[in-house]
């Protein structure tokens, strides 16, 4: 007789039903505890799952074997099969996933969802050469080559000092990319010149170790970069950008916005600034303390002192009882049996299944 509920006791002797009850604690004892595991260990779907023989994939239980895995709520084999995006397909060697195709990531590449094979015959297949190295450069595959570099899905010539604005390949020595766009930095090295030198006769300073020590003279001396939006700025390190403005650097920068801070003192929460507290966390445009206060839809609640949760749902354990991630009404003395709630002095559970007590 299978028992699959409590339901089937009124039928049965209590002579019967102990029967029952001591021979299923006799065949579980006879189990190894390293392979004993009752149901209502785990949950599948809402129900109770025995994690050792069976396997629950997206809510559908399977009979688990060797080398089965889950791909989204079907079970295959991942020594003949590989998932690749919800979709079982055959596992070739060095097996990897370009969308939902798989594919020998030695001999083959992806790019943006396109498999290539690493040698074709554009690259020399003819010849015997093998490109592990080759690159993707967009939906494209390129072999390896020094004087050639990919910029936003396009193959351009490689300048000295090679980096990328858009599609643009430029020397970043001589220019600054500034919002897409590509600015000469000769105009800039022009005024910093200008003013080191004014310097220099202002207060005498000496800087001939300095420039000894790079080999460069005053006239050669080209300064730090950077963006802030789409402008070039000279960075002399005293001065933060935020928001597009260049702003005066306090200890600790940070932005708030268009407003630079000491992030030690200060906290931005949805670009609202305050003082920061110990602890500090954001809910919203406010600021808290973690150890006092907890954060509920962007609404702050004073924390109690123990809190209890099921599924991540708040829930106040004198009144409410989580079995199996179902959060239920408490009723007196009560336990679960998988999603059950019992009366812990009439009933017993026992693998996932209700038995009166007697």
């Amino acid at each position: 007789m299978i028992l699959k509920n409590e339901h089937v006791f009124p039928t049965m002797s209590l002579g019967a039903v102990a029967g029952v009850v001591l021979t299923l604690l006799a065949l579980g004892a006879a189990q190894p505890e390293s392979t004993l595991r009752c149901v209502g260990d785990e949950c599948c779907g809402g129900t109770p799952l025995d994690g050792v023989r069976e396997l629950c994939c997206a809510g559908r239980r399977y009979s688990r074997s060797a080398n089965s895995e889950c791909c989204g709520t079907n079970v295959f084999n991942a020594k003949t099969h590989v998932c690749c995006a919800g979709t079982v397909v055959s596992r070739p060697a060095n097996a990897a996933c370009c969308g939902s195709v798989a594919y020998d990531e030695k001999t083959e590449a992806c790019c943006q969802g396109n498999v290539f094979d690493r040698m074709p015959p554009e690259f020399g297949k003819q010849f015997g050469v093998f490109y592990p190295c080759a690159e993707c450069c967009g939906a494209k595959l390129y072999p390896p080559n020094p004087n050639k570099i990919c910029c936003a899905g396009t193959i351009q010539n490689r300048p000295s000092n090679a980096e990328c604005c858009g599609t643009t390949a430029y020397d970043s020595m001589a220019k600054i990319c500034c919002g897409g766009r590509l600015h000469s930095k000769a105009a800039f090295a022009t005024g910093y010149r200008q003013q080191i030198t004014a310097y220099v006769t202002r207060t005498g300073a000496d800087i001939s170790g300095y420039l000894a020590k790079y080999g460069v003279t005053i006239n050669e001396l080209t300064p730090c970069m950077t963006c802030c939006g789409a402008a070039p700025h000279i960075d002399n390190g005293n001065e933060i950008c935020c928001n597009g403005n260049w702003l005066t650097r306090p200890d600790n920068a940070a932005c708030c916005g268009s407003v630079a801070y000491d992030s030690l003192l200060k906290i931005c929460c949805n670009g609202h600034l305050q003082t920061r507290p110990d602890n500090a966390k954001c809910c919203g445009n406010s600021a808290y303390n973690v150890l006092t206060n907890r954060c509920c839809s962007g609404a702050l609640k004073t924390r109690a002192a123990v809190e209890y949760y099921c599924k991540n749902v708040l829930y106040d354990p004198t009144h409410k009882i989580c079995c199996c991630d179902a959060l239920q009404d408490r009723p007196s003395n009560a336990k679960c049996c998988g999603q059950k709630v019992y009366d812990s002095t009439k009933k017993l559970c026992y693998c996932g299944i209700l038995f009166p007590k007697f």
